[in-house]
Formats: C-alpha cells, structure tokens, sequence
C-alpha cells in the first residue's frame, strides 16, 4: 500500500507553487551571501508582481544579528527614501541612484565581522499586505582567495610552459648568435 504522505506531502508543495506564480507575489532574495571581510557586497531584493492587481506602498530592510535587530532603510511611495541610524548607516545604500521600488537591493561597503547577520527585505502591498524576503550575509575575516587544486595545477602549468618557452627561446638566439659569430669569422679568415 502506498504512503499517502509519500503522495500528499509533493502534490502540496507543487499546487502552492504554482498558486504563487500565477496567483501571487513574491520578494527575491539570495538565501545566503558570503562576503570577505572589507570588500563591498551586495543583498538582492526584487519584488515580483503576480497577476493581481497590487500596489507597493513601502518596502524596508532590516538586520538581525547576535544581540540587536535594526531598522536599516525605509523606502516609500509617499515619503522618499530614510537611511536609519545604525551602525550601517555611512555604508549602506540603494543600489541604484534613482531606485525603483519594485528593485531595492543595497550595498553595503567595506563589510566587517560585525555585519553578518539576516537581512529582511520586507515589502508593503495595498490590499494584499506584506511579503518578505531573507539572506544571511557571512562575513570571512582572512581575504587571501584559496584556490581549487585544478586552478592550483592550471597556474604551474602556465609557468612550467612559460619557462620553457622561454629557454628554448633563448637557446634559439644564442645558438643564432654563435653560427652567425663562426660564419664571420670563417669568412675574414
């Protein structure tokens, strides 16, 4: 006999997917992002208008880490853009200088330790109500790249083959050098 859960369970999960595309909106978002310590990183937030007539009224980032949660940007239709006070708040920003509201990524510049967390990017709809998307940043500390075996072989490689160019190169010219040298002096002789 056959587990109804086995069954149940998959055949939900596609009619709600399918309910949401063609019914329903949505907020895009990259689940995790990992960053290196002092280099710029940016939170993708996107919302997706589903076949509803909907209208965004505001949408806002907020951060959640260890000890705090914080209120980063404010975005309204009414009201402009509002950079809170945090400790984001001299390097953080839209992504785009004249940001649409529908695409309201940020940037936040020279990352620290400090910023990893989760970051929501919650938008306002009119009548429909609020949807919410989320990305835990990860902060490395040490910035040197590491590379893969393959790109590790890749590089000695490209230097064993430059070598050898090289050698045979100068092998070539200074046995050019050498018949040209014995040719003269065979001929003044």
């Amino acid at each position: 006999m056959m587990d109804l859960h086995n069954v149940f369970i998959p055949l939900l999960l596609s009619c709600t997917s399918v309910f949401t595309v063609l019914y329903g909106q949505k907020v895009v978002t990259d689940p995790k992002v990992t960053v290196y310590q002092g280099y710029d990183v940016t939170l993708l937030c996107q919302y997706i208008h589903g076949s509803t007539k909907d209208n965004i009224t505001q949408m806002q980032w907020t951060w959640q880490n260890q000890s705090s949660k914080y209120q980063i940007i404010v975005l309204s239709i009414d009201h402009g853009l509002y950079i809170h006070e945090t400790p984001l708040k001299d390097r953080v920003s839209l992504s785009k200088s004249s940001p649409s509201i529908d695409e309201a990524s940020i940037i936040i510049r020279d990352v620290k330790i400090s910023d990893q967390g989760v970051y929501s990017c919650d938008y306002i709809t009119f009548p429909f109500g609020s949807y919410t998307g989320q990305t835990s940043l990860i902060v490395l500390e040490d910035s040197r790249p590491v590379l893969s075996t393959a790109e590790a072989v890749g590089i000695v490689t490209a230097v064993v083959i430059t070598l050898i160019i090289a050698v045979v190169g100068y092998l070539f010219l200074r046995n050019r050098r050498y018949v040209t040298t014995k040719h003269l002096v065979n001929a003044s002789k």
